[in-house]
């Protein structure tokens, strides 16, 4: 892997990703105004996904950020189903980095 993806950057990625961690830990999953979010949040990463080229990096980078989201909200069940998927991807490409990375945030989440 040549070059770093990052999926997550910006003032207002970051004002936006707050507010979903917030309104997945006060309201829920199932909160309108917190789906709505989650999929502004999801159609922003997903064209970063497909400007890098959609790379299964790319696209491993993204499922390890939704991850990490759910997690800070509070949904560790939603984490590692997005983490195990993410893992199998890597592992069907034979990603051994990505693999090392999903294992290590895998190990982040367990509880």
């Amino acid at each position: 892997m040549s070059e770093k993806i990052v999926l997550e950057n910006g003032e207002n990625n970051e004002s936006l990703r707050k507010e979903i961690v917030s309104g997945l830990r006060e309201k829920g999953i199932e909160d309108l105004e917190v789906k709505e979010k989650l999929i502004q949040w999801t159609i922003k990463q997903e064209e970063k996904v497909e400007s890098a080229g959609r790379t299964v990096e790319a696209r491993v980078c993204f499922e390890i950020e939704r991850a990490r989201l759910y997690f800070d909200g509070g949904y560790m069940g939603e984490a590692w189903e997005t983490l195990e998927a993410a893992l199998i991807m890597a592992e069907q490409e034979n990603q051994n980095e990505l693999i090392r990375k999903i294992h290590d945030e895998m190990l982040k989440m367990e509880w």
